[in-house]
């Protein structure tokens, strides 16, 4: 509620302060004795040569795309300020109802930035043919100024701009990558672990007290003071102090990146960029002016810069050793100080701004070396054919273009080349995007041949439409690809496109450039938004990352352990090698066994471990080549005998490709018994006969560092649903059917399959049975779910499990609840077979059987009222726990849920069984990644 009058109060003050300080020091005269310089510049230039602009010889314009600029952004901001002045003072309860002088101020504020958006525009589009009506308003303004400078001045203004661009440019980038931690996180791990905390700790005062801001304000106040030889620094230094203040509070705002988890503010919101190192850079490029004034030795102006610089790398290693930013934060902040200091220093090379100085150095000068500057360095006058903004010779235009239509052909044949081996990237949720994504990708890289093509005679329209198309392509392959490849991806054809824009505007107007650079710009911001768009929605996280340490095994690359009973547990890895000899040692319970790998396919081993004690850990570890690694590379925890003690069992599903979610602590902190994964553990929609990437999609999510802790220290089961099956809707048609299942059998620790064609599987947990159904490879759509073979042995399961156990928990991948329908890929569209299920289990009184789901990305608990579809009344009421979405976007199906339904990520299912004399107690719940829960449920099964 404060934020936008915040903003405008704070403007208005330093407005206000501005005006009152140069009405107090320096009256009008100032502004007249310019304005009069300027008046007669242009007087004597008509005379002596009248075929010149008068504006343009009497006075040195800002570079028009920065005049350009800042019309536009005048012209934003009175918008800006029209349309929210009026609805605020028109809409009741607004900041400014009733209140009309406010309002009247307001609209004199939107009419003077019209008026300098209107001048800016029109000066940005003629140039030197300029109106005269322009000069009025203009000669007053900065964009304006009698150039007065040396030619080392100049060199040092040109040094300043490209500086300011180059790092402005990195500071958007970054900003702009930040909203994608994945792509920025790698590199910020290595940069990490260059550094020693121990070692370094020293770093840490230092860069604690240099970039304070107690410290930058001491030290402005000193420039403020002791440059009194150049009025125009102090401000110049006060004003940049307040702007990068502001910068990264905005950025921040804007990005929201946490900052990192082992440092002293783990998880705050504020970690890009780092303020210190933005204060720290502004001072090192600011303060060694301010020696200079003082002193008047370039010499100490030097050596004060490079201590500084000495500082500023001093402080981005205290910063990141210390925990408190990352590298990339720490980058930004270096970016944004040098961006913001660069402006000042160029600031101050405006001569007139120095008018009311005392003796001051920078601008000393005179105006009569005007013309021999101008002559001498190019300032002011355009070499004839030369009408850009950067100057390209014939030769270097010639070879960029030719470069980027060869780059562009290049790019074109190497995806075509990956597309046919590998397939074009598809979308992992095969919704609405799914038919249209491949003939999109297609036609996009026709458009990018069709711009190359064009390049030859229409290089502006070709740059356009190439960048256009390359956005594309990025945002397509980010929905089956890591952001880092989509970065590639569209600088593979933006490098190209900034090539044949470069070789073209060398000959053109600037409001020819400006224009097309603005329409370019806008459509690029746009693109680059929807691919942050679909990124967040594909791989981004949808709860905070975890801070688990990867798992680091000299011998192995991943380890789980499942099939567990109470006297022993499989457990299935694979080595970091090929050929390399891996045997496991288990020790626990007083006891040390060695067990050499009973089945080794490739580099995936498998251990079957046996005779073990009941409800006893144990340790294990591998040996490679005889070798003991040292690593204890996970535990598992036995089952107790039937009937003996409380159960925990903790279910979910539907994890993005190599999630590290925090929900994985959250499930290993309960310390289950088990943890069962209903379906889609990875999103990686293998529609194809490949064991080999199957392979690859469990080696991405049992790498991931949260992940792998889980399943180091948890027995798993685990049955697939369509995603980490096929593809969306996956059935028994799928082309993936056979190396889902070879993949399945080779890299997952199960319980006996019961069939050459399902996977489904039941298995007993101290008295509680689990029967896990395939919901998947015998489905034909419109006829059966489960297949007649699974649906007999379903039944039989039931009959069986239900006179020996206390509980019976059915594990379906598809949600069981919802409105029968023909084309639903739930059991709604199976109403019959869910409708024989449910009257089997009423006509044969089983009223300990509760339904666990999946797929559905939520939480909810029925307590058995909306799960009858026996037909008879209350013969069927079994209690319903969906347990998802572990990292995906929420979303609802089925329904309705007596408890509730709660969408959304990092969450995950607990079902809880404890004894006593008096039978069992059952509790259902739906808990989220930082433990809460969301919803419960409780009932009893009498013994």
């Amino acid at each position: 509620m404060v934020f936008v009058p915040a903003i405008m109060g704070a403007g208005v003050v330093f407005s206000a302060a501005t005006l009152v300080s140069d009405v107090l020091s320096h009256g009008t005269r100032t502004v007249l004795n310019r304005r009069a310089r300027i008046h007669g510049r242009m007087v004597a230039a008509t005379v002596i040569e009248p075929e010149r602009p008068a504006l343009v010889e009497a006075t040195h314009p800002a570079p028009l795309p920065v005049v350009a600029l800042v019309g536009s952004v005048a012209a934003a901001f009175g918008m800006y300020v029209a349309v929210g002045a009026t609805g605020n003072y028109l809409r009741d309860g607004g900041y400014t109802h009733r209140i009309a002088w406010i309002w009247a101020l307001s609209l004199l504020v939107v009419t003077s930035a019209f008026v300098l958006a209107a001048a800016c525009l029109t000066l940005a589009s003629h140039g030197d043919d300029s109106p005269p009506w322009l000069w009025a308003p203009l000669v007053t303004s900065p964009l304006l100024g009698l150039e007065s400078v040396s030619t080392a001045e100049v060199g040092r203004a040109r040094r300043a701009r490209w500086l300011v661009v180059l790092a402005a440019t990195s500071t958007t980038l970054l900003a702009a990558l930040a909203t994608w931690p994945h792509v920025l996180m790698p590199f910020d791990r290595r940069a990490a672990d260059l550094f020693d905390a121990n070692k370094l700790s020293v770093l840490d005062v230092l860069g604690e007290a240099a970039g304070s801001t107690w410290l930058t304000l001491v030290v402005a106040f000193g420039l403020g003071v002791g440059t009194v030889r150049c009025r125009r620094l102090a401000w110049v230094f006060i004003s940049s102090v307040v702007v990068s203040f502001a910068l990264t509070a905005l950025i921040r705002w804007f990005v929201r990146r946490p900052r990192p988890l082992e440092g002293p503010f783990p998880g705050s919101p504020d970690s890009f960029p780092s303020g210190h190192l933005v204060q720290i850079t502004l001072l090192a490029a600011l303060v060694p002016l301010a020696v200079y004034e003082l002193t008047g030795s370039k010499v100490l102006r030097r050596w004060s810069s490079v201590a500084l610089a000495v500082i500023v790398g001093l402080a981005a290693i205290s910063r990141i050793n210390s925990g408190f930013h990352f590298a990339t934060d720490v980058i930004a902040g270096i970016a944004i100080g040098l961006t913001v200091g660069s402006w000042g220093r160029l600031a101050l090379l405006v001569p007139e701004s120095h008018r009311a100085c005392r003796r001051c150095r920078t601008a000393s000068v005179t105006d009569g070396d005007l013309r021999e500057v101008r002559h001498s360095s190019g300032v002011g006058e355009r070499r004839p054919g030369h009408r850009g903004v950067i100057d390209v010779p014939d030769r270097a235009a010639r070879f960029l273009r030719a470069g980027a239509i060869v780059s562009c052909l290049g790019s074109v044949a190497l995806l075509s080349a990956l597309g046919a081996a590998d397939g074009l990237p598809r979308n992992p949720d095969g919704d609405w995007l799914t038919p249209v994504e491949g003939p999109a990708q297609i036609a996009l890289l026709v458009m990018v041949v069709v711009g190359a093509l064009a390049a030859f005679r229409w290089p502006a329209v070709a740059a356009v439409v190439i960048a256009l198309s390359g956005v594309g392509l990025a945002v397509l392959s980010s929905v089956a690809h890591p952001p880092a490849v989509a970065v590639g991806v569209a600088a593979a054809f933006l490098t190209p496109a900034v090539a044949l824009w470069v070789a073209w505007q060398r000959h053109e107007t600037p409001r020819r450039i400006a224009g097309l650079a603005l329409v370019t710009s806008t459509l690029l911001a746009g693109s680059w938004l929807v691919a942050d768009a679909t990124h967040a929605h594909f791989f981004g996280p949808t709860h905070p990352e975890s801070p688990t340490i990867g798992f680091d095994d000299p011998a192995i690359e991943w380890a789980w352990s499942g099939a567990a009973t109470d006297d022993g547990f499989h457990v299935v890895a694979m080595s970091k090698d090929d050929d390399r000899a891996v045997e496991l040692r288990v020790r626990g319970g007083g006891d040390t066994i060695d067990i050499g790998p009973s089945v080794v396919t490739g580099r995936v081993h498998r251990f079957e471990v046996d005779g073990l004690d009941p409800a006893t850990e144990y340790r294990y570890e591998f040996t490679a080549d005889a070798a003991p690694t040292g690593v204890w590379t996970g535990t598992v925890r036995t089952f107790a005998d039937d009937g003996a003690g409380d159960v925990t069992i903790a279910v979910s599903s539907c994890a993005r490709t190599g999630s590290n979610g925090a929900v994985f602590d959250a499930i290993r902190a309960i310390d289950p018994d088990l943890y069962v994964i209903t379906g889609d553990a990875h999103y990686s929609n293998i529609d194809r006969d490949n064991v080999t990437a199957f392979d690859r999609a469990y080696a991405k999510f049992l790498t991931a560092p949260a992940q792998a802790a889980l399943y180091r220290s948890v027995p798993i089961a685990y049955v697939w649903d369509d995603h980490d099956y096929s593809g969306n809707d996956g059935d028994s048609s799928a082309a993936s059917r056979p190396a889902a299942r070879a993949s399945y059998e080779r890299n997952v620790a199960h319980h006996q399959l019961v069939s050459d064609r399902t996977i489904n599987q039941a298995f007993s947990v101290n008295g509680v049975r689990l029967i896990l159904l395939d919901t998947r490879s015998a489905r034909v759509p419109g006829e059966t779910l489960l297949g007649a073979e699974q649906l007999v042995w379903f039944e039989n399961e039931l009959l069986a499990s239900s006179p020996t156990h206390d509980l019976v928990v059915v594990v379906t991948p598809t949600p069981w609840i919802g409105a029968a329908s023909g084309t639903a890929d739930t059991w709604a569209g199976f109403a019959d077979e869910r409708h024989r299920i449910s009257q089997f289990i009423a006509e044969h009184r089983l009223d300990d059987v509760t339904i666990v789901g999946g797929d559905a990305h939520m939480v909810a608990i029925d307590d058995g009222t909306n799960a009858d579809y026996s037909g008879t009344d209350g013969g069927a009421e079994t209690p319903v726990l969906q347990a998802a979405a572990l990292d995906r976007p929420g979303s609802v199906k089925g329904g309705p849920y007596s408890e509730g339904t709660f969408p959304g990520g990092g969450q995950f299912g607990v079902i809880t069984v404890r004894r006593s004399a008096d039978g069992v107690e059952v509790t259902l719940e739906g808990r989220r990644y930082d433990g809460e829960q969301l919803v419960g449920y409780t009932f009893n099964v009498e013994r």
